[in-house]
């Protein structure tokens, strides 16, 4: 018996009422399953369970197993992955079954489930893991494990998220190849990822991720790995392992990938992009290590960056970030679903038991800005999350200087802020197109720079009023030459630098500064740094966010730090903070913020504490 379920003729939707998070997610598969054209045929009808294969369009094969009527399971990932009874191939033929009974193939499926012979006396076993309840169905002496349980091993089998009881012996204290010491702490956050073998480091800023893991490239003794990490540090840990282990690294671009990727030996290194571009040939070659420096770059599981990683062969996997939680709490399942897939379950079971639920609507859950049920996830990640927080610096003192907007700016803010009102409204009755997201983003783009200056919009215009923010970071900027201090200065956009650089070029007397943006080589950034450092007349630091990673050897020049706005993401502003409060500082870190008041910049502000709640309270407290 075979049928081939095509969408466009059964125009008919299966309705769910979403009561509760597991609802919602069958509605999510059923949504997406009667969209795939895909071929069923019956290969197999003992009398206690019927086997159908699945063919979908791109000739992907699945079976389903059906034991009895409430006891249908599949093959395929997604069945043990979603952990809610059901996937796209046996969404389908619920959605047969109930929509449309009198379809011949309908009646064959019920008519054999009704056929099946399950007893008491077949040997009926149920297995228990971390995902879900299993199950094996036996016979007399011959015995059938189903498809699930199938899946379910075979996903186990690729990652162990057991964790070892024996901990690795490390020396205390380690000492470097090239002398130095690395601190307790820092030794004891490696013996446990030495332990783990898949682990995430997420100790905070400056404490040294990246001496802890050559420290940990020393022990393994070994010289076949990888280090994906972003473009601003990796001349830094050229650098780092050149000096304690006496070894080259390779840079890996497009054109060497393949030679990199048939040798044996030899330790690369390379940005995210790479990786993501050169993924399918890195993936030939298996890794003693490979190290994701600022791991947080891909908590996205769409991205190809993100997919990559999911194919990468290795024995010792490990991430480094101060922010894994940078936005909210599905950061972290993003990074554990690379470290240790399956170790936090289904996505909506997660999401449902650590997260305060604030209403269900037809198309998806929405959760509040908080979690619960914390001291079960700390346990949940234990065995692979290593976090440390104290490393004996003194906590950085915050000043918050309030602005307010110009009648022009403020026309065309509440007007942005008045369409993206709109689109959010939409989006809680169904999702929105790629178009529509697009275009939410470049509203709340376009209102977060009126809150800076028009002139980041429109240009340049002698008629407009000055921006009450550009005067505010000048202000501040020249208070801070006028006491002797260096100041390093923060903007997510290259425009808003040129403007403040260009004020200060053009007051009475010119205030010396050095930049570094996205647009710059390695050796100009290295010089910009140098300049700053070393140069008398050289007061302010203008950076984008290209310096608000890995950068290094500010902090003993500096304590002053100015945001002229406020980012969504608050990892983005403690990684910039990070810059100037890290191991070398003497002195206790000024941060000045310029908030615009009853703006989108007022949201983000209370947004930016609970979010960071959210990654102290989970890693850190």
């Amino acid at each position: 018996m075979e049928f081939v379920f095509e969408p466009d003729k059964f125009k008919k939707r299966l309705m769910l009422n979403p009561k509760n998070p597991e609802q919602v997610e069958k509605r999510a598969v059923f949504a997406h399953a009667i969209t795939l054209k895909s071929t069923f045929e019956v290969v197999d009808h003992p009398e206690y369970f019927l086997k159908i294969r699945v063919t979908e369009a791109n000739r992907k094969v699945s079976t389903i197993e059906i034991y009895m009527d409430k006891l249908i399971v599949c093959s395929c990932e997604e069945y043990t992955r979603k952990e809610c009874g059901i996937c796209k191939h046996t969404a389908v033929l619920q959605f047969m079954r109930k929509i449309h009974p009198g379809h011949k193939f309908s009646r064959y499926i019920n008519e054999s489930i009704k056929d099946l012979r399950i007893s008491s006396e077949n040997s009926h076993i149920v297995y228990e893991s971390l995902k879900d309840i299993f199950y094996r169905i036996g016979v007399g002496e011959r015995e059938s494990e189903s498809c699930s349980c199938t899946t379910k091993r075979k996903i186990m089998k690729s990652y162990d998220t057991s964790s070892p009881t024996v901990p690795y012996d490390l020396p205390e204290p380690f000492i470097l190849n090239d002398g130095r010491t690395l601190y307790p702490y820092q030794n004891d956050i490696l013996a446990s990822m030495m332990t783990a073998k898949n682990a995430i480091c997420c100790m905070i800023m400056g404490a040294g991720k990246t001496l802890t893991s050559i420290a940990g490239i020393q022990t393994l003794a070994s010289e076949n790995g990888l280090i994906v990490c972003p473009k601003t540090v990796m001349d830094q840990w050229e650098r780092e392992i050149r000096t304690v282990l006496g070894k080259s690294i390779t840079y890996i671009t497009g054109k060497n990938a393949e030679q990199f990727s048939g040798s044996k030996e030899g330790i690369g290194i390379c940005t995210y992009q790479t990786f993501a571009r050169n993924s399918k040939i890195l993936g030939k070659r298996k890794f003693k290590f490979v190290i994701a420096d600022e791991i947080q770059f891909i908590r996205n599981e769409e991205s190809k960056t993100w997919a990559a990683f999911k194919q990468i062969k290795t024995e010792y996997f490990w991430g480094l970030s101060g922010t894994v939680i940078e936005n909210r709490l599905d950061d972290l399942y993003s990074v554990m679903e690379i470290v240790s897939p399956g170790r936090l379950g289904a996505k909506w079971k997660f999401d449902s038991k650590f997260k305060v639920i604030g209403s269900i609507h037809t198309s998806k859950v929405l959760y509040e800005n908080e979690i619960q049920n914390i001291p079960e996830l700390r346990k949940m990640i234990s065995g692979n999350v290593f976090s440390h927080v104290d490393i004996g610096l003194k906590d950085p003192t915050h000043n918050f200087h309030y602005v307010s907007m110009d009648s022009d700016a403020r026309d065309k803010h509440d007007w942005y802020m008045f369409e993206v009102k709109k689109l959010v409204s939409k989006s809680l009755n169904s999702p929105l197109t790629f178009g529509e997201k697009a275009y939410l983003q470049s509203l709340r783009l376009r209102a977060r720079q009126c809150c800076n200056t028009l002139e980041l919009i429109d240009g340049p215009s002698d008629s407009r009023n000055e921006s009450q923010k550009v005067d505010m970071v000048v202000e501040i900027i020249s208070e801070s030459v006028r006491e002797g201090r260096k100041i390093v200065v923060f903007s997510e956009w290259t425009g808003m630098l040129n403007i403040i650089q260009r004020k200060l070029s053009t007051m009475k007397d010119p205030i010396g500064n050095s930049r570094l943006d996205g647009s710059m080589t390695s050796p100009h950034r290295r010089a910009a740094v140098d300049r700053f450092v070393s140069d008398p007349d050289c007061w302010v630091f203008f950076s984008s966010d290209a310096g608000g990673i890995g950068l290094d050897g500010l902090q003993g020049v500096c304590h002053t730090m100015l945001h002229i706005e406020l980012p969504w993401n608050p990892g983005k502003l403690d990684q910039r903070i990070g810059r100037l409060n890290r191991i070398g500082q003497d002195s206790v870190v000024d941060v000045h913020y310029i908030v615009t008041e009853d703006s989108i910049e007022s949201r983000i502000e209370s947004l930016i504490e609970e979010k960071r709640s959210v990654r102290n309270d989970t890693l850190f407290s």
